[in-house]
This record gives C-alpha cells, sequence and structure tokens, in this order.
C-alpha cells in the first residue's frame, strides 16, 4: 500500500462529509420553516382583537388556522429527514409544493396589492429557498435504505 495515499479520505468519506453539511442545512431551514409557522399561529393569538378593531382581512383565524398548518407540516418534514424515514424526500416534495402553492395563492389574492409588489422580492427568495431545500438538499438516494449483500 502507497503511504502517500494512505492517510487520504476515501471518496465514499468524502461524500458522506458533503451529505452531513447538506442534511444539517437541511434541518436547519426545514426547523425555521416551521418555526414561522408556529410563530404565525401564536401571534394571532396574540393580536387576535387588534386584529378586529383594525378589521383586517383575511380574519385572525386563518392566520391561526395557516400557522397551524404551515407549521405541523414542516415540523412533521423536520422528524421525518431528522430520523431518515424513507418517504422524507416524497413527503418534504408534496408538503414544499404544497407550501409554495398555498404562499402564492395568499401572496396574490388575500393581500393588498401594493404590499404584494413591496414583498416581491421576499416572496421570489422564499420560493427559491423552499425549492432549494426539497430538490437539492434532501435527495432521494439520501434516504433509500440500502440493500445487504444477501439481497434484503
Amino acid at each position: 500500500m502507497n503511504p502517500s495515499t494512505e492517510n487520504q479520505p476515501s471518496i465514499t468519506q468524502k461524500q458522506t462529509g458533503k451529505n452531513t453539511w447538506r442534511r444539517i442545512l437541511a434541518l436547519f431551514t426545514i426547523f425555521i420553516y416551521a418555526l414561522v409557522g408556529w410563530l404565525r399561529c401564536r401571534e394571532a393569538f396574540i393580536y387576535w382583537n387588534h386584529f378586529i378593531d383594525l378589521d383586517v382581512w383575511p380574519r385572525p383565524l386563518y392566520f391561526v388556522l395557516s400557522g397551524i398548518g404551515v407549521g405541523l407540516a414542516f415540523s412533521l418534514a423536520l422528524v421525518f429527514v431528522l430520523f431518515k424515514t424513507t418517504f422524507a424526500h416524497v413527503y418534504l416534495r408534496i408538503t414544499g409544493c404544497m407550501f409554495l402553492a398555498w404562499f402564492w395563492f395568499d401572496r396574490i389574492w388575500l393581500i393588498m396589492r401594493e404590499a404584494f409588489f413591496d414583498q416581491l422580492e421576499i416572496s421570489v427568495l422564499v420560493s427559491l429557498a423552499t425549492l432549494f431545500i426539497i430538490f437539492v438538499l434532501v435527495r432521494k438516494k439520501d434516504y433509500q435504505k440500502e440493500k445487504t449483500h444477501d439481497g434484503k
């Protein structure tokens, strides 16, 4: 064996290191999405009467329910990715696509026109970040069960 190549990491070790950083980044960003959902729900409860007094549309119940939906969906995704379930990538892609559909529906039809244009850059960045998470950070091959040599 050549001593100069003996201490160098193998290709599988390098790949595992890349997968680890990608997985940590995925877990962190999914946690942020879940946190934002739960905070949306919490703040809607806290400012419920204020929203009613201001006659905010949509009503505070919408903010509570949408916060619970986003928080719960991404909390489940976080658990699935954390425990490397075989369907984590599928669940996260479905959740991410549903989130983007709701996100743009909310932005286009439920907020004021001026707010839509003022927040357009941020909305595009959130969409790009979501696509990055569901298609780049969480990949199918990282969540497949490894087969043993006897075919099981």
